[in-house]
């Protein structure tokens, strides 16, 4: 991680364009590796914050879901709560898996209706599973 906030602070490169052959992007990068300062400055430059990984389709919000502070950052910034990736899997299927923070899918809920986008509970996944059977699986109570 460090590594990647040297490169950021020597090319200072913001470039919103860019992207790989695997479809990563920078900011793709700053998020995997939790660059505040980096990802607030594509934010602030317009970056889309649902911008999707090439064919897995991972968003930059599934990427830092398991540090609220970052997931709140995207979703005040825009990120769809209900963007699938390539499995079906939205980020309330990998919250639905973390054992961390018991506030945090409040909070997700919260967020999501601040942004006029309500949080679809039920949504399923390419094998028809839906986040409340992750839930169980992982013994979660809330």
């Amino acid at each position: 991680m460090a590594m990647v906030i040297k490169l950021f602070n020597i090319y200072k490169n913001f470039n919103v364009n860019y992207t790989d052959e695997a479809g990563l992007t920078h900011f793709h990068a700053a998020c995997m590796a939790r660059c505040k300062h980096v990802i607030e400055k594509f934010l602030e430059l317009g970056q889309d914050p649902n911008v999707r990984v090439g064919d897995i389709g991972d968003s930059p919000l599934i990427m830092v879901l398991s540090n609220s502070w970052f997931a709140e950052l995207l979703l005040r910034s825009g990120a769809d709560p209900n963007l699938a990736n390539a499995k079906g899997l939205t980020p309330l299927h990998y919250l639905s898996t973390l054992e961390e923070d018991d506030d945090w899918p409040n909070a997700l809920f919260e967020l999501s209706h601040d942004k006029y986008r309500p949080l679809q509970v039920n949504a399923k996944n390419n094998s028809g599973a839906v986040p409340l059977l992750y839930a169980l699986k992982q013994g979660r109570k809330n």
